[in-house]
């Protein structure tokens, strides 16, 4: 259900430097080489970040089936996030204040539509988000959230969802995919939504809210909302991936992949989802529970998955009834780097860390190959090499994509490949920058690291052109 475009920029960590292999060797290459004129004109990608930047969702619309108050409606909670990027801010000046402001209006309105064409509920969201800062307004990490409540009988619906901003051109209309709302009034155990989590605490849960999704390189953590006449003596949450036809989509097989350690249920109902910041926060309700309502959380290792499409099968029993339900989901990188979007790029971008005849031999392997020869490679650099989620490998490329957008000069487009580039990607940001402006030389830019690094980059911008070259160091 999201669409256009997804990133999320993580704040930036030094990694050790003892972790990063050839970073001396590299200082010595740099630095004495007779070719030090040349630093940073070696044969960049051609593939432009770029061109990747629409790559990904930018927005998420997820719709979660839950008990009602009373067992004739069910409580349809509509989750909305918006990034930053996909909404159209205007600048405004506030009396008294120096700063500018920036202001979007975004809005939402949903409509649920039964199989009969009767449109069973609607309602709408909006708000008023401002930033003083302008990069914000392009912000991808940075999302607007609500969310919208709907009463529906039992039946098959689809919602219709226009997303606004108030701006000519920026307003679409699109429907989810067709939903369920069982029957929770029955004497029949009745399973609502799995809510994926992002996190929980005692009396509160954290939606991830990517369209239903579970974000990866984190255990699979879900709120299962149940409606029983007495609270199911059996609860069971089986995750298998699923393997569909190249071709057709169509479902192949299910392979199970383990078994999810399920806290049995108890009276609980989901409160109502609010705002907080760029998430959704809602409470774990234990008193004054609707009749039959009942909550239950499991949670999986999930460590061990790569990003796919998954199935979670929960099976509730209650009085010799049961009840099996299948929630079909994607474990998905929402963070992931731009610069990991395409394989080949992410290989070339290695240059910082890995010999030349390291990358020709990850090129050479064939395009249908490179993925998983690319992955390999970071996998004997992987600090914890019995999860699939590698730690060192997102953390390298969330620098690539920084220094690619902010080192690029007139006549280096691809900041990567620059001296900077280079030394922000091996060490990370610096804890201190300076620049130094004689008018009998040219202009100076100093990085110093007082973290485990211990040195004081120099560079120097000799023809006066943007571009700096890294001529000295010190160990500090």
């Amino acid at each position: 259900m999201g669409g256009r475009s997804f990133r999320s920029s993580s704040k930036i960590m030094a990694f050790n430097m003892a972790r990063l292999h050839r970073s001396t060797l590299l200082l010595f290459v740099l630095l004495l080489s007779p070719a030090i004129e040349a630093l940073g004109q070696s044969d960049a990608p051609r593939t432009d970040l770029r061109d990747l930047y629409s790559w990904g969702d930018d927005y998420f619309i997820e719709v979660i089936v839950m008990p009602g108050e009373s067992g004739n409606k069910s409580r349809v909670s509509v989750l909305i996030r918006l990034t930053y990027d996909l909404l159209t801010f205007r600048k405004t000046t506030v009396a008294g204040n120096t700063d500018d402001l920036y202001i979007a209006l975004p809005s939402v309105y949903v409509e649920a539509e039964a199989t009969d064409g009767v449109v069973a509920d609607y309602d709408s969201w909006s708000d008023t988000v401002s930033t003083t800062e302008y990069r914000q307004t392009n912000s991808k990490q940075t999302l607007a959230s609500g969310s919208i409540e709907l009463a529906l009988r039992p039946g098959r619906y689809t919602i219709t969802y226009t997303v606004d901003d108030g701006s000519p051109g920026n307003r679409f209309t699109k429907e989810t995919l067709p939903f369920t709302v069982p029957d929770f009034g029955d004497d029949l155990p009745a399973i609502g939504t799995p809510i994926m989590l992002r996190d929980i605490a005692e009396n509160e849960i954290h939606p991830a809210a990517i369209d239903g999704n579970a974000p990866f390189g984190q255990s699979i953590k879900t709120f299962i909302p149940l409606a029983s006449v007495e609270a199911p003596e059996h609860l069971r949450c089986e995750f298998y991936t699923v393997v569909r036809d190249e071709k057709t989509g169509s479902l192949q097989e299910m392979r199970s992949v383990g078994t999810g350690i399920v806290k049995m249920p108890s009276r609980m109902a989901v409160g109502e989802f609010k705002p907080v910041r760029s998430e959704l926060v809602a409470s774990l309700q234990r008193e004054e529970v609707p009749e039959k309502v009942w909550g239950a959380l499991c949670e999986f290792d999930a460590s061990e998955l790569e990003p796919g499409e998954y199935a979670l099968e929960i099976t509730a029993r209650e009085g010799g009834r049961e009840k099996v339900d299948t929630q079909f989901f994607q474990l998905k990188w929402i963070d992931m780097p731009y610069s990991l979007s395409s394989t080949t790029y992410a290989i070339k971008a290695l240059r910082p860390i890995a010999t030349d005849d390291e990358i020709d031999r990850l090129l050479g392997v064939g395009k249908e190959k490179q993925n998983d020869a690319l992955w390999q490679y970071w996998k004997n650099l992987d600090p914890t090499p019995e999860t699939v989620y590698n730690e060192r490998m997102a953390e390298y490329y969330r620098r690539v994509d920084y220094a690619f957008f902010n080192f690029a000069t007139l006549q280096q487009q691809d900041g990567v490949f620059t001296d900077r580039g280079k030394i922000y990607i091996l060490f990370g940001p610096p804890t201190e920058t300076r620049r130094e402006f004689d008018p009998d030389a040219n202009p100076k830019e100093i990085w110093r690291y007082d973290n485990v690094v211990k040195r004081e980059f120099v560079f120097r911008d000799r023809n006066e052109s943007g571009t700096y070259r890294l001529v000295e160091y010190y160990d500090l």
